[in-house]
């Protein structure tokens, strides 16, 4: 697991560290489909391959086009591991119902930011929530943070 991960977009390094104590160094290349598949697959273009290693002798093959390059180690087996984890816990009657929520989730990540106004370019933005709003749902939060209760999600769902 990885914390303190980040892109500042302006060319600083970041560095990120394992559960294990390694530390990766980050540059502002690091985005969507590295850690997780947000939009499509995980990244598999690690820096290893050869068109990584020399890219004047030798072309990215296809499958490399305009995928990020992998800087977190082997993310592809740590995805397939979680949909595996997924279609055992819902085994056997519901175990497809994994896939197909992972496939409705990529899709929407992939067209709601398009459709909001209030996003960027790419589909993010951070601002500062005005004041008052913060007390109201500060306010909210002490008044009825102890009134939790179990939501119940379709067989499968990974939107949550």
């Amino acid at each position: 697991t990885f914390a303190d991960s980040a892109s500042t977009g302006n060319g600083t390094k970041v560095e990120a560290s394992t559960s294990s104590g390694d530390v990766h160094v980050l540059d502002d290349t690091y985005g969507l489909d590295v850690s997780f598949p947000i939009h499509h697959r995980v990244s598999t273009n690690y820096p290893s391959l050869l068109h990584n290693l020399d890219p004047l002798h030798h072309h990215a093959p296809r499958q490399y086009e305009n995928m990020p390059l992998q800087t977190l180690g082997d993310r592809h087996d740590l995805y397939l591991r979680h949909l595996e984890g997924c279609r055992k816990a819902y085994a056997p009657d519901y175990s497809k119902s994994c896939d197909i929520f992972e496939y409705d989730r990529m899709l929407m990540n992939r067209r709601q930011p398009q459709s909001m106004v209030n996003l960027t370019e790419t589909g993010w933005k951070i601002i500062r929530a005005p004041s008052r709003l913060k007390e109201l749902i500060d306010d909210f939060w002490e008044k009825n943070s102890d009134k939790d209760k179990l939501e119940t999600w379709v067989v499968g769902n990974s939107y949550v």
